[in-house]
């Protein structure tokens, strides 16, 4: 009797397939998916273009359009904070919503920040920490979800 030995690897080509994840992209997601961060700083040479595959052509783009696209397509806020470009969003939609949760914080802290966005880095970086502390801790497993 002949028998027919077949290997088969499991297919990881969809329509939707992404180019894997290298060094500090990779330990990036892991920190993230672990559940314990929800700040990051990035440093070194975020003005490089970084990899990103759609619908199976590639592209490079910069480091926000990677985030966004490639590391938290589902977030429902992703803040960008530098030094020279100040407060930036991951989308409209998501400074929109900043802004309303803003004004709340506002009418809690007595503040005015609302009306014209934090200015300077302390102010950016505690207001950045209040709003990562609302959406973070709350997030719900069940497809990333957040408060706000």
């Amino acid at each position: 009797m002949k028998t027919e030995t077949t290997t088969s690897t499991p297919s990881t080509t969809t329509s939707s397939s992404r180019l894997p994840l290298k060094g500090w992209a990779l330990e990036l997601a892991r920190r993230w998916n672990g559940g314990t961060y929800s700040l990051f700083i990035l440093h070194g040479n975020i003005f490089d273009l970084f990899p990103v595959q759609d619908d199976g052509r590639l592209s490079y783009v910069p480091l926000k359009t990677f985030l966004v696209r490639r590391l938290f397509p589902e977030r429902a806020c992703l803040l960008f904070y530098d030094i020279s470009d100040g407060l930036t969003f991951g989308s409209a939609d998501m400074q929109k919503r900043f802004f309303e949760w803003l004004e709340i914080y506002d009418s809690v802290e007595n503040t005015n920040y609302h009306a014209s966005g934090p200015r300077g880095t302390c102010c950016t970086w505690r207001l950045c920490s209040a709003a990562s502390s609302c959406a973070s801790p709350k997030r719900r497993r069940n497809g990333g979800e957040s408060r706000w």
